[in-house]
């Protein structure tokens, strides 16, 4: 018997068949469809990956943040030739688009050049202040409430208004106190010929000037106030509007610059 029939005989024993058991079928068909499920799951996680890496690139590429991308629309509309800034906003965003308007033009339209006039206007530059607005008893034109200029010294103490003599003397003139309901408010001068002067601590002319003016603006009320004379002297003289025979003395203090009070007296007093 050579080798050929030897393996023959060898391969048809049957004590070497094995019997498939029962529902072997099935199970070699699961066994498929669990290698197929696997595949597929597989393939779709190699799809993710690549899309994650995709991603990470582009945050990579835009400075690691990913809201760094400008919007679509942030530069829409924006003009070349433009300076002047237009806002939108809302409460979650606000976005702004920019316009650069060229030099000498308003709106796209050419302006005219400035005048010399134009160019040393200074709008920021302040008036002149205004005088104040005073309340306090007015002095004048012929005195001062009933108390009048020229009257004998009895006339005026029957007024009421004139006190109790001072020691004190200027020029030919007898200082008194002045009066209101018995309030000392002021000064009264007496000359040989009656009151030649009175000076109430607080008082305005009927112009307006008094107290806390300026000897520039007292000087715009009266024209022969002579401010040069008037801080040289620290005092100024002027005609009393309405009476050509008394005058008004306005006492200056120069260091500010302001009347400090108001004097009127006859034209020819001999006390100052």
């Amino acid at each position: 018997m050579d080798l050929d029939d030897e393996l023959r005989r060898l391969f048809a024993d049957e004590r070497l068949e094995v019997a498939a058991r029962p529902g072997a079928d099935d199970v070699i068909v699961a066994g498929a469809q669990r290698v197929r499920r696997r595949r597929i799951t597989a393939v779709a996680a190699s799809g993710t990956l690549a899309v994650v890496a995709a991603v990470a690139a582009g945050v990579l590429l835009t400075g690691g943040h990913p809201d760094a991308m400008p919007p679509a629309n942030r530069y829409k509309n924006t003009p070349t030739s433009s300076t002047t800034t237009t806002t939108t906003s809302s409460p979650l965003t606000q976005s702004s688009t920019t316009r650069i308007v060229p030099t000498g033009t308003v709106g796209g339209n050419e302006q005219p050049p400035l005048t010399n006039e134009e160019e040393n206007t200074d709008p920021t530059t302040p008036s002149a202040d205004p005088p104040p607005v005073l309340g306090y008893p007015v002095l004048g034109p012929t005195g001062f409430q009933v108390l009048q200029l020229g009257q004998t010294q009895e006339e005026a103490e029957a007024t009421g208004m004139v006190g109790v003599p001072t020691s004190e003397t200027y020029g030919s003139c007898s200082e008194y106190q002045l009066l209101v309901d018995t309030v000392h408010v002021g000064w009264v001068y007496f000359s040989s010929s009656g009151v030649a002067a009175i000076m109430p601590f607080e008082a305005q002319t009927p112009e307006g000037v008094g107290l806390g003016w300026t000897i520039e603006q007292a000087a715009a009320v009266y024209p022969d106030l002579d401010v040069g004379f008037a801080k040289a002297n620290r005092y100024a003289v002027v005609s009393a509007p309405g009476n050509p025979g008394a005058t008004y003395r306005l006492l200056v203090d120069v260091d500010v610059d302001q009347i400090t009070r108001v004097t009127m007296q006859t034209a020819a007093q001999p006390c100052f």
